[in-house]
């Protein structure tokens, strides 16, 4: 019988069975540091800069790829390479664990 009913009926059914919903609320009220233009003011160069870089970096017609050739010795680049991973892999564990287990403060935590 569902299955014919019409759609004003079981949007009418839905609003009747749904319950309160509390989502992306804060425990307390958080002010920010620093001023709200300051912010809005990042986020819009964030936006800014990633439109000029796939501008410069993501055009069709090249048929060469952006590259900065830097010459270092082979043993050298490897070491480069694997120590630049294990600072990330050891930054994301940090972050992963100061949200795991640190304080659930916004203003306490790392």
């Amino acid at each position: 019988m569902i299955e014919r009913a019409s759609p004003a009926i079981l949007g009418i059914l839905l609003l009747l069975v749904a319950n309160v919903a509390s989502a992306h609320a804060f425990g307390a009220r958080y002010d920010l540091p620093l001023p709200l233009h300051f912010y809005l003011g990042a986020a819009g160069l964030a936006v800014a800069a990633s439109f000029a870089a796939a501008l410069v970096f993501l055009r069709g017609d090249r048929t060469t790829a952006f590259a900065i050739a830097i010459p270092l010795p082979m043993k050298l680049t490897a070491l480069v390479a694997i120590s630049l991973r294990l600072i990330g892999l050891f930054i994301m564990v940090v972050l992963l664990g100061a949200a795991a287990f640190g304080p659930p403060s916004a203003t306490e935590n790392l």
